[in-house]
């Protein structure tokens, strides 16, 4: 099995980024992709919405097998070829704003779980041998995959901008690692003007608009929506069913609010600015927040002792 990309519990968020494409790197990894079934093809065009759809399936702990299984699962072709675009595509998924929210999520539950960032809990080898039976089991179980015919995510402003831009930085910049590219790329959305981002934000939708054809049309000729989910009845299930959602923090609170203001913008750009802005607020300016957030940490501990009587 496939070792895991991230170990949340000792890097941090910009290091856990650059673990996942470091894993790409390995000796190894062709001998991997020399291992696919599929024959060799040329480089899809939304190389890179595929890999965030599939970080949002399983998640960012996803292995490094795993990953290059279901892209060449996706597309029904050999990646052996497209080694280096396949981390250039990576690359530019990891700087996306929502793929660090969701590794800063998962770094802060994983050390939740170990009783917080350099505490580990005091156990026996016996249970961490059970701990890790537990765990192996839970990992071979199957999951359910798309179907061939399902309708292909929508794509977002940015990735649309990229797909625009990458060949022309590729000519402009021959000697340019894919890691140069990619942060090139980022910092030139960053630049985009009002009237360049409006253009990427229409087709986004345009884009978005044919998902929601082809969703319809998928569901009325008897398709159901996708929704991952393990077969597995066990304990682990059970502890999903029965988990109490988790307290949010206060710029959590902030960035709803933010979105609920700015709906016009696309998701990429309203993290983006909320984050911003969120930087630049006065302690006075975030207390209704932290209010808000200490709030939802006592319902959250209310249920957790509720949940632990019954």
């Amino acid at each position: 099995m496939a070792a895991a990309l991230f170990s949340f519990t000792s890097l941090s968020v910009s290091s856990l980024l650059f673990a996942l494409v470091r894993r790409f790197l390995l000796p190894t990894y062709p001998a991997l992709m020399s291992e696919s079934e599929y024959p060799q093809g040329p480089l899809p065009k939304d190389l890179e919405a595929t890999l965030l759809s599939i970080i949002r399936d399983i998640g960012v702990a996803v292995s490094e097998k795993v990953l290059r299984k279901r892209v060449e699962a996706h597309y029904k072709i050999d990646f052996v070829s497209h080694h280096a675009a396949l981390l250039a595509a990576l690359r530019t998924v990891l700087a996306t704003p929502e793929v660090q929210l969701l590794t800063a999520k998962a770094k802060q539950e994983k050390e939740k779980e170990v009783g917080g960032k350099g505490k580990k809990r005091g156990r026996s080898p016996s249970s961490d041998k059970k701990d890790k039976k537990k765990d192996k089991k839970e990992k071979r179980v199957p999951k359910e995959k798309k179907p061939d015919d399902y309708p292909k995510a929508p794509l977002t402003a940015f990735f649309i901008f990229c797909s625009e831009k990458r060949d022309q930085l590729r000519r402009e910049n021959p000697n340019d690692s894919v890691g140069d590219i990619g942060k090139k790329l980022g910092a030139q959305w960053k630049l985009v003007s009002a009237e360049d981002s409006a253009r990427y934000q229409k087709q986004a939708e345009a884009d978005k608009a044919r998902h929601e054809r082809e969703m319809a049309a998928y569901i009325a000729k008897g398709g159901a929506k996708f929704s991952r989910q393990s077969k597995s009845k066990g304990k682990h299930q059970k502890r999903e069913k029965s988990a109490v959602k988790r307290a949010m923090p206060a710029y959590m609170f902030f960035a709803q609010d933010f979105r609920a203001k700015h709906g016009d913008l696309s998701m990429t750009e309203q993290m983006r600015q909320a984050g911003a802005a969120w930087k630049q607020l006065s302690a006075a300016e975030k207390e209704p927040f932290e209010a808000k957030a200490a709030k939802d940490k006592a319902r959250h501990a209310s249920e957790v002792q509720a949940l632990q009587k019954s």
